[in-house]
């Protein structure tokens, strides 16, 4: 079969083989089957506003647009053209790779859908371009096991897979801006080996592993900047970067969030410079940072999302990491609420003072707090030893009113609230219940 077919319906085993140079194009069709070639590696299949009801596995360059598949496509041969497919459905059995080339991968504005991966391949050095999709109910989300040269991952929201993107060749060049990483439910939101490179607002969380793991040659720069990574099993951020003989490049971890994840904010390891300002780690549970010393310019503050529960990391109107003197915005998200559940009332802004909190305080417990002025504050939650239990917040804070919410590892029990303030300090006993 080959040349233009449109309009046709297809219920036996369509098995194309053509000869050098062919194209085989499907239009505004529906195949009962899958599409099996064994042609010459210059060949295309295109494929429009088709229904496919088995997978597409062949040696041919394949372009998809607008169309179903109720199965994989695999592109097994390094093809000048590789893959490419837009604005389409994939619907997978439960097993095997929804996508995969071993050459060129382009992949936009798709729905990927019940594979054991959703997106996968690579072998001879080429690239990765992956956009705008969304990667639903999978085991693995994207892994790419063999040679991209470049991943370029922009726009994708993954939710409820195994695991989010991961790569396991350490010489590929990664671009990862604005994906959205929720529910992993075995791994990591984003585990990288790469060689330099981009990771910008991101927002990665509910994840069982850590948010981000990048294991890093330091061939070239690695920017890790404005991401937002919360509530994940493991550490928010996780960097192993090592140097290499060629290298000339560093780590840089600047403006994100690592909010209330089980591990550090930020875990750095390796024998290259990793350069760490202007952070956000919060209610971290084995601290803000391993394997560096704190940074000056980094916060411990809570950002004070617009509507967490519900996945919603925007930063409300009050929040103190909107514009931190010498930072700027901190996070992948700008402001984007007004109010926020569970507010607590205005206080007039006249003087370094802690808000009302309900003494007994049950549920969910937010500590509001206010300053006249621009100033560098800490408020310490201690229990009856005087011990710290945790840092609600600290840093330097812009006049007006601000709240902090209280730490999930403080049960029930008696504790101490400590403001401390340019001038004096506020001490408040405080008893917690279940």
């Amino acid at each position: 079969m080959h040349g233009p077919d449109s309009g046709f319906h297809i219920t036996s085993p369509a098995f194309i083989y053509e000869g050098y140079c062919s194209e085989h194009l499907f239009e505004d069709c529906v195949l009962d089957s899958s599409i099996v070639t064994v042609g010459r590696e210059m060949d295309t299949i295109r494929l429009h506003r088709c229904q496919v009801h088995g997978s597409i596995g062949t040696r041919s360059s394949v372009e998809v647009d607008s169309s179903t598949v109720y199965g994989s496509v695999t592109v097994d041969a390094c093809t000048s053209g590789g893959l490419t497919i837009r604005n389409s459905i994939l619907s997978g059995p439960g097993g095997g790779v929804g996508l995969a080339a071993c050459s060129w991968l382009t992949v936009t504005g798709c729905t990927i859908q019940g594979f054991a991966t959703g997106i996968g391949g690579g072998n001879d050095g080429d690239a990765a371009i992956i956009h705008d999709n969304t990667i639903e109910n999978c085991d693995k989300a994207m892994e790419f096991q063999a040679h991209f040269a470049s991943i370029e991952a922009i726009g994708n929201t993954i939710r409820n897979c195994g695991s989010g993107i991961a790569n396991y060749y350490e010489d590929t060049w990664v671009d990862f801006r604005n994906n959205l990483i929720l529910g992993c439910f075995s791994g990591d939101g984003i585990a990288v080996q790469c060689s330099g490179g981009t990771l910008r607002n991101n927002v990665v969380g509910r994840c069982q592993g850590d948010g981000v793991q990048l294991d890093y040659l330091d061939g070239a720069s690695l920017d890790v900047g404005s991401n937002t990574s919360y509530w994940n099993g493991g550490s928010a951020y996780r960097v192993n970067a090592t140097h290499v003989y060629w290298g000339n490049g560093a780590a840089t971890v600047r403006n994100n969030i690592g909010f209330t994840n089980q591990g550090y904010g930020l875990e750095a390891s390796g024998d290259s410079p990793i350069v760490s300002s202007c952070n956000d780690w919060y209610a971290n549970g084995a601290g803000a940072v391993s394997g560096l010393p704190p940074s000056p310019d980094d916060e411990s503050v809570d950002p004070i999302f617009c509507d967490l529960p519900h996945d919603d990391v925007h930063l409300w109107l009050g929040s103190p990491l909107l514009s931190p003197p010498g930072c700027g915005l901190i996070g992948a998200e700008n402001f984007g609420c007004a109010v926020f559940t569970g507010a607590p009332p205005p206080l007039a802004v006249s003087t370094f003072a802690l808000g009302p909190v309900a003494n007994p305080a049950r549920g969910a417990v937010r500590v509001a707090f206010q300053l006249p002025r621009e100033g560098r504050i800490e408020i310490l939650l201690l229990d009856v030893q005087g011990r710290t239990v945790a840092t609600l917040a600290r840093g330097t804070w812009p006049a007006g009113n601000h709240t902090a919410a209280w730490p999930s590892i403080a049960g029930p029990g008696v504790y101490f609230l400590r403001y401390r303030f340019p001038g004096g300090e506020s001490i408040r006993r405080v008893v917690k219940l279940s």
